[in-house]
C-alpha cells in the first residue's frame, strides 16, 4: 500500500508474484485451492478531495490542530510537547479523540535509545527518553491519557531499557552511568549498579533475575533490590536468550540451559552450528533449535535430549524459529534456490518433526510476523516487497493476501494492522481489503500492542496512542 504526499489518498499497485504451496501433506488439495482469486490484485482507485478539506483533515488526523489548554492542574509537560486530544479531560481520565476513529488521542516526542526505538511499556504507562533537557531524562506517561506519570533524571544518556513484573524498569545509562533499577510506579531509583559499566548489554529479566552481559561474564541481579545473586563465564562467540524465563546460553556447536536462581549448568546439548532457539508454552515441553546447517531440533526443555529432527532446506542466510505452539513449529530459512534469493516458512508437527506444508515467498524476508487463530496469518518485510496473508493452518492454502510494499511492522495477533511511512491500515481479516486507513508520517516505527482498543505506536520521535474504530 501507499499513499499520495499530496492528498494522503491510497494508491494500490497489482500485486507480484504469486506465493508457492510446496507441501508434504495435503499437496493436491493445496494445488486446487490455489486459484486466481487465492492471490489478491490491488485495484487501483482514486478519490478526489478538495484541497482545503484534505489539509484540514490531515492536520486533524497527525495533530497539529492546537488543543486547548489542559485544566485543572493536571501533571502534563508542556517543555515535552504532551498534547493530550482532551483539553481538559481530568488526571489519569482516557483523553479523547477530536473527530471519530481511527484518529490519535495524544502524542509525545521522544529520543532514540541508541538504534533502537524509544520505547517500553510499564504496567499500563510506556516509559520513554525525553528529546530535551538533561542527559537521561527517562518520562512515563498514561497510556489512557498521554498524562506525565513521573520524570527520572539519570544524568547520563540511556543505553536500552526492560521492563519486569517485580515492577522494575531497568535502564543501561552507559559507562558514566551503570545499571540502575527504576520503580515502575513513581519513577523512584531503587538502586544502582556503579560496578557494572562499560559494555553492559541488559538481557531481560528471567523471573526475579535481571540478566545482564558485561566483561565475558553472565550476571543475575535482584530486580528489586539490585543486588548480584550469582554470575559465569560466558563462552566465546556466547550469546544469552530467556526461554520460559530460564537462561540459555548458545554458540557454535552447544546449547546449553541455566538455572534460574544458581547459574548453574541444567543440561547441555552439542549440536553443531545452533543459530535460533524458541520455546513452546510449558504444556507442550518443546526447545526448538535451528541450525545454519539447514536443520530443526526439537529438544526437551527439561533434559536437552532430542526428540526429533528435520532437515529445513539448503540455508544461504538465515535459519530461525518464527512461532511455537502446542502443536505446530513455524520456521523461515532464507534459501537461493533462484539465484536471487528467497524465504521459506516451514510448518511441521510439533509431536514429530513431520512436514505439515511450506509457503515460499517471492523474495527474502528481513523480518517474518506470525498469529494463529483458525487459519495462520503472515505478514513479513522485505526489500520492496511486503505482503499480509492468511493461510489455512492445516492445509497450506492461501485465502487471501495483501501486497504492502513499504511495511514499517505488521501486527496480526488481534487485529491486522499495517504501519507505513505515510499511513496506518488496518486489513478486513476476511478478504484482506483496507477496512481504514490513518495518514501517520514515519520514516521508520513499531505497533507495541493494544490497550483499551488502541494500538501504542512508536516512531523515531514520537509516541502515539490511535484510537480504532469498534
Amino acid at each position: 500500500m501507499r499513499f499520495c504526499g499530496r492528498c494522503g489518498s491510497r494508491l494500490d499497485h497489482p500485486g507480484g508474484d504469486r506465493l508457492r504451496v510446496v507441501g508434504e501433506r495435503d499437496r493436491a488439495e493445496a494445488e486446487r485451492s490455489r486459484s486466481p482469486g487465492a492471490w489478491r490484485s490491488l485495484v487501483p482507485r482514486r478519490v478526489a478531495l478538495a484541497t482545503c478539506l484534505l489539509a484540514l483533515a490531515s492536520a486533524v488526523a497527525v495533530g497539529h490542530v492546537r488543543s486547548a489548554p489542559v485544566s485543572g492542574g493536571a501533571d502534563v509537560l508542556p517543555p515535552l510537547g504532551v498534547v493530550p486530544r482532551g483539553g481538559g479531560a481530568a488526571r489519569g481520565a482516557p483523553a479523547a479523540c477530536a473527530n471519530e476513529p481511527p484518529c490519535v488521542r495524544w502524542r509525545v516526542p521522544v529520543a532514540r535509545v541508541g538504534a533502537s526505538l524509544p520505547a517500553v511499556a510499564v504496567g499500563d504507562a510506556a516509559a520513554f527518553v525525553a528529546p530535551r533537557g538533561p542527559r537521561g531524562d527517562l518520562v512515563a506517561v498514561e497510556l489512557g491519557s498521554g498524562r506525565t506519570r513521573w520524570r527520572a533524571t539519570l544524568g547520563a544518556a540511556v543505553q536500552a531499557m526492560a521492563s519486569s513484573r517485580a515492577a522494575t524498569l531497568a535502564v543501561d545509562a552507559g559507562a558514566h552511568g551503570g545499571l540502575v533499577g527504576l520503580d515502575t510506579a513513581t519513577g523512584r531509583r531503587r538502586w544502582s549498579t556503579a560496578g557494572i559499566q562499560g559494555d553492559a548489554d541488559v538481557v531481560g529479566f528471567a523471573g526475579p533475575w535481571l540478566l545482564v552481559v558485561a566483561d565475558g561474564e553472565v550476571r543475575a541481579l535482584d530486580a528489586v533490590a539490585g543486588t548480584q545473586r550469582w554470575r559465569r563465564d560466558l563462552p566465546p562467540h556466547g550469546v544469552v536468550d530467556i526461554v520460559n524465563e530460564q537462561p540459555v546460553i548458545t554458540r557454535p556447536g552447544e546449547v546449553a540451559m541455566l538455572h534460574q536462581h544458581t547459574g548453574a549448568v541444567r543440561w547441555r546439548t552439542t549440536l553443531a552450528g545452533v543459530s535460533a532457539v524458541a520455546a513452546a508454552p510449558r504444556r507442550a515441553r518443546l526447545l526448538a533449535v535451528v541450525t545454519s546447517s539447514g536443520f530443526l531440533h526439537a529438544l526437551d526443555p527439561a533434559t536437552g535430549a532430542e526428540r526429533w529432527r528435520t532437515r529445513l532446506g539448503a540455508v544461504s542466510g538465515t535459519a530461525r524459529v518464527v512461532d511455537v505452539g502446542p502443536d505446530h513449529v513455524v520456521a523461515a530459512v532464507e534459501t537461493d534456490a533462484t539465484g536471487r534469493g528467497r524465504t521459506d516458512v516451514v510448518v511441521v508437527e510439533a509431536a514429530d518433526g513431520r512436514d505439515r506444508w511450506r509457503l515460499q515467498l517471492p523474495t527474502r524476508a528481513k523480518s517474518v510476523r506470525v498469529a494463529l487463530r483458525d487459519e495462520l496469518r503472515l505478514g513479513w518485510v522485505g526489500p520492496g516487497s511486503s505482503r499480509v496473508a492468511v493461510v489455512g493452518l492445516g492445509s497450506g492454502r492461501v485465502r487471501w493476501a495483501e501486497e504492502v510494499p513499504h511495511a514499517l511492522d505488521i501486527r496480526l495477533a488481534d487485529r491486522p494492522l499495517v504501519l507505513e511511512p505515510n499511513g496506518l491500515t488496518e486489513l478486513d481479516i476476511s478478504t484482506g481489503q483496507p477496512a481504514w486507513e490513518l495518514p501517520v508520517v514515519a520514516s521508520a516505527g513499531e505497533l507495541l500492542g493494544l490497550h483499551d482498543g488502541a494500538v501504542l505506536l512508536s516512531t523515531p520521535d514520537r509516541l502515539l496512542l490511535v484510537q480504532l474504530p469498534e
